[in-house]
């Protein structure tokens, strides 16, 4: 019988778990979609901004995650972890659309609406997502993992898909626009 590695070792044992699970070992399937919420909860948290519209995204992401496992090839994809990211970030967008297009149609409807009150001044990271709409989605993926997550910026680049130097890029534009608003609005 195979070994299951630590979930949080290196790829080659989520691409070990994944083989195993593609075999037809279901309560090995169940475990592997458990780890995968563990790593999920916090990139989701930190797209959505609180635990409980994470715990949504994450759960339509493992259902969707959990209906084409099976056919998954993750060699040249990044790997198992990169491929649930994208999975967890196409709900994410897909979500944000529909979120978006209701906003603008109760916008049609209403006159001008109130601004929130500003949050506690001394909570950061609720004053960084009170402007996280402002930005793109790579410049909002790309803030939320690197600096409110803290994870490295060569992991975020691989799992965005995109160059080191883009990564930058988008992370310094995501700074300036939120740093521009902050000013704007508590100077």
């Amino acid at each position: 019988m195979m070994t299951i590695h630590d979930p949080r070792s290196d790829a080659s044992s989520w691409e070990a778990r994944l083989e195993v699970v593609q075999d037809g070992a279901p309560r090995e399937r169940d475990r592997l979609l458990d780890d995968l919420r563990g790593r999920m909860v916090p990139w989701a948290r930190a797209m959505a901004g609180d635990l409980d519209a994470a715990e949504d995204l994450v759960q339509e992401a493992l259902v969707r995650i959990s209906q084409s496992i099976d056919d998954l090839r993750p060699e040249g994809e990044g790997g198992l972890l990169a491929w649930s990211w994208r999975v967890l970030r196409n709900v994410h967008v897909d979500r944000t659309r529909t979120s978006s297009r209701r906003r603008r149609l109760t916008a049609e409807r209403s006159t001008e609406l109130p601004r929130p009150s500003a949050p506690a001044p001394y909570d950061p990271t609720s004053i960084v997502h009170r402007y996280l709409d402002e930005l793109s989605e790579t410049q909002r993926t790309a803030l939320l993992l690197v600096d409110l997550e803290g994870r490295p910026s060569p992991e975020v680049a691989e799992l965005m898909e995109v160059e080191p130097s883009t990564l930058r890029v988008h992370l310094h534009r995501a700074r300036r626009t939120i740093r521009a608003r902050i000013l704007e609005d508590f100077a």
